[in-house]
């Protein structure tokens, strides 16, 4: 999972999105709800969340990604 939102062309506010998305992931030590995409320092860039930047395919495989995070981090 995550490998369509990686190949995809991006524009720049795109761009900006997944050194937020990993910068917010380690202050999360690695677990992040999908609820903080819609606080900053993500609203910054996309003031509505990540639907005003991806297509509804892109946040939903966006939030598949962070549930397969959390639940290997559970079984950890």
């Amino acid at each position: 999972m995550g490998s369509k939102i990686i190949a995809s062309n991006f524009s720049f506010l795109q761009g900006e999105w997944p050194a937020l998305f990993i910068e917010a992931t380690k202050a999360e030590r690695g677990v992040m709800e999908p609820s903080l995409l819609y606080e900053p320092p993500f609203t910054g860039y996309a003031p509505r969340g990540p639907e005003a930047l991806f297509t509804s395919a892109q946040v939903e495989e966006l939030f598949g990604v962070l549930d397969d995070i959390k639940a290997s981090a559970s079984v950890a």
